[in-house]
C-alpha cells in the first residue's frame, strides 16, 4: 500500500517499470492507506485471481477461495 514504511512504494514502482516489457506483463495495483501489515481488502484477492486467469495459470472454473 501507499502507506508502507517498511518497503517504500517507490521500490514497487521501480520494479513495475523495469518489468514493463515482461511476459506476462507486469500489473500494479496500489491500495490506498495500506501499510506493510494491513490485512488486504477483498478486492486484493479478486485482483490476484484476475491476473492468474488472464495469464492462463487458473481457468474460469477455478473455485474462489479467499484466505
Amino acid at each position: 500500500g501507499d502507506a508502507d514504511t517498511i518497503i517504500p512504494m517507490q521500490h514497487s514502482l521501480r520494479l513495475h517499470d523495469a518489468m514493463a516489457q515482461s511476459t506476462p506483463a507486469s500489473v500494479m495495483h496500489i491500495y490506498p492507506w495500506m501499510d506493510h501489515n494491513t490485512p488486504p481488502p477483498s478486492r486484493y484477492w479478486d485482483d490476484i485471481r484476475a491476473f492468474l486467469r488472464d495469464n492462463g495459470v487458473i481457468s474460469e472454473g477455478t473455485p474462489e477461495e479467499t484466505p
